[in-house]
This record gives structure tokens, C-alpha cells and sequence, in this order.
């Protein structure tokens, strides 16, 4: 076989191998040291204990412990815990206790958003007025965990 063929096949396994090792979901899960990656041009900081996602911007939402807004029992979250001002509902693919980054302020995800909201996210706020300050924005969002 002549010797640029074996080169060809050979950047071809290569390029199919890398094809399949490219990370799909966005975030990366790896203990140890911190070291830092730079994928696809996004940046992660990974240790064992905080891991950083690249940015994701996401439609936020703000919500408080009203019937109107939640349902028959508005103090407590789709994962059975008690309201607090660090609580935030996320999308269904991110598990309970998942932590998010959002205007420098970190929240865990608590509770859940009816289905047809899943893509969005919602912080609690104790107070109506202060919910309503807030708004609708469109912000950053970064897996901190």
C-alpha cells in the first residue's frame, strides 16, 4: 500500500475519532486537580468541587410563594423543600440541587416550571414587589457546581 494511502486512512481514523469524542451536552465532569479546557473556543474552569459551564443564555422569569403563581402548596418546591431566596425552578434536564449562575448571584435548581415552560428559568423572590421589579430578562446562565 503505498505510503500516502496509509497517511489518508490514518487522518481519517483520526478525524472520525475525534468526531465522536467532542464533548454533545456542553459541560464537562472530571474530579481531580483544577486545570482549565478550552473547547470549541469555549473556556471551563473543572475541579472537584466547582465546575463552571460556559454561559448559556436563557430567558429568567421571577416568581413568589402565591397560589396564583405556584400551586395548592406555594412554600414548597417540586423537590419537597421550603421556599428560600436562593431557590431557582430550571429545566427538567438539569437535576435537584444543580447550581446556576445567574447576575453573579448563585441559586439552586429546587423546583420546576409547568412543561411548557422547561427551556426558561424562574428565581423565587419572598417579595411580590421585588418579583415584579424584576421582570423578564434574558441572561447568562453557568452551571456552577
Amino acid at each position: 500500500m503505498p505510503k500516502i494511502l496509509k497517511i489518508l486512512i490514518f487522518l481519517l481514523v483520526l478525524l472520525i475519532t475525534l468526531i465522536f469524542a467532542l464533548p454533545t451536552s456542553g459541560f464537562i465532569y472530571k474530579s481531580g486537580d483544577v486545570e482549565e479546557a478550552n473547547i470549541w473556543g469555549q473556556g471551563y474552569l473543572i475541579s472537584e468541587r466547582h465546575i463552571v459551564s460556559a454561559p448559556v443564555l436563557a430567558k429568567i422569569t421571577a416568581y413568589t410563594a402565591r397560589e396564583e403563581e405556584t400551586d395548592s402548596s406555594p412554600t414548597t418546591t417540586a423537590s419537597g423543600q421550603q421556599v428560600r431566596e436562593d431557590i431557582v425552578a430550571c429545566p427538567r434536564k438539569y437535576p435537584f440541587g444543580t447550581k446556576f449562575k445567574i447576575e453573579d448571584k448563585v441559586y439552586e435548581c429546587q423546583d420546576r416550571m409547568a412543561q411548557k415552560n422547561d427551556e426558561k428559568f424562574d428565581i423565587y423572590f419572598n417579595n411580590l414587589n421585588e418579583a415584579l421589579s424584576f421582570g423578564v430578562k434574558k441572561l447568562p446562565v453557568e452551571v456552577v457546581k
